[in-house]
């Protein structure tokens, strides 16, 4: 009896041991999800990763972020609901000691893919092109985890990453920059099409300036390689810089890239989806649109469609979703009841039922309509 008494003491110590530890684990949860909800609430470009173990009677919380004052705030809210409880925190900071200060970094080729993992099976969910800076986070099987200048955050193959320090960055910032304006073109290893590539570039990369030699540019990468582009391809990079949002220049931009082939997760003159395709658009016309459509949709002024064609002007942005809620799709209104946008290739459709390029689809689909250019 007494062997038997004392196994129920023990089951009865345990299960409650087992349901305050539950408690704790709710409220650790709960004070997580409170700090995640009002400072890391967009995963696509905010990190909060937290979880919580039990070693004996103590509780260590561990995880990583890149935002610090919701680390700071966690970790007091979590000591003052829980006082009398030994908790131990590992919440890493990003970036991490695998970058510690090489935490600067830039594309060796014209765009990369960002994806959700490290591996090239991992679903793409961005892209990134040279010459627009990365913030490193951390280091994982051969890929950084980064922020892209738009906030998106990804990984990228480091062999495709120039990586350094602040006086990298120094370096690049204080130096005489060249942008390329055309769709896509070739860096020549010397001032004549018939020398040797030394890489391809595309719509937005930026190049050190180092002179001209005739009708070329003479230009340089952050990792030392050298090269030429034709003059009459680049800008200057005040003169990129100074471009103002004109609707005439936004829909040139659009219409050049006529053809250009779909692909999600992309954003760059080579292949884009939908958003890609705005987003590099309006990039290359001095507006840095964020990266996706349901974040898009929160940008500029909201346009009045009561009347549906009658206030819509052209550079006016469109988005269409099963709700105004769930927005999925954006396109470029270029007036004339016709719109450009990247479905399957970027194309040119209308609101208008008498043409032959009609999309009733989309018609039914738009859900608003917002004004960036002036």
């Amino acid at each position: 009896m007494k062997s038997k008494f004392l196994l129920m003491m023990i089951l009865t110590v345990l299960i409650i041991t087992a349901c305050g530890s539950g408690r704790i684990d709710k409220t650790i949860y709960n004070i997580s999800e409170s700090v995640k909800a009002e400072y890391c609430p967009d995963q696509r470009i905010s990190i909060w990763n937290i979880s919580v173990k039990r070693d004996r009677g103590d509780f260590i919380v561990s995880g990583e972020t890149d935002h610090s004052t919701a680390r700071e705030v966690f970790e007091k809210k979590v000591k003052e609901s829980l006082p009398k409880k030994k908790i131990t925190f590992a919440i890493k900071l990003l970036p991490d000691d695998t970058v510690g200060q090489l935490h600067f970094g830039m594309l060796k080729t014209s765009t990369a893919k960002m994806r959700s993992g490290t591996s090239i099976f991992k679903d793409i969910t961005s892209e990134t092109i040279m010459g627009l800076p990365l913030e490193i986070l951390k280091e994982e099987e051969g890929c950084f985890l980064v922020r892209s200048d738009d906030g998106y955050l990804g990984w990228i193959d480091k062999d495709q990453i120039i990586q350094g320090s602040d006086s990298l960055k120094l370096l690049w910032d204080n130096s005489e920059k060249v942008v390329f304006t055309g769709v896509e073109g070739i860096v020549h290893s010397e001032p004549s099409f018939e020398s040797d590539p030394v890489s391809d570039c595309v719509m937005g990369n930026w190049f050190i300036a180092l002179g001209k030699s005739g009708s070329w540019t003479k230009v340089a990468y952050l990792d030392d390689r050298i090269g030429f582009i034709p003059t009459k391809q680049l800008v200057t990079a005040d003169d990129y810089l100074a471009r103002k949002l004109e609707p005439e220049k936004v829909i040139k931009t659009a219409k050049s890239l006529l053809g250009r082939p779909y692909l999600w997760g992309t954003a760059s003159a080579k292949e884009m989806d939908c958003s890609g395709f705005t987003q590099t658009v309006f990039r290359n016309n001095g507006y840095i649109l964020p990266r996706d459509a349901n974040m898009q949709v929160n940008e500029g002024t909201e346009v009045d469609t009561s009347g549906f064609f009658k206030n819509l002007q052209p550079g006016d942005l469109l988005f269409f979703g099963h709700s105004n809620e769930k927005i999925t799709h954006v396109g470029l209104y270029i007036g004339g009841y016709e719109f450009i946008h990247c479905s399957g290739k970027v194309r040119i459709d209308s609101f208008d039922h008498n043409a032959k390029n009609f999309s009733d689809y989309r018609k039914n689909g738009l859900r608003k309509v917002k004004r960036i250019v002036n």
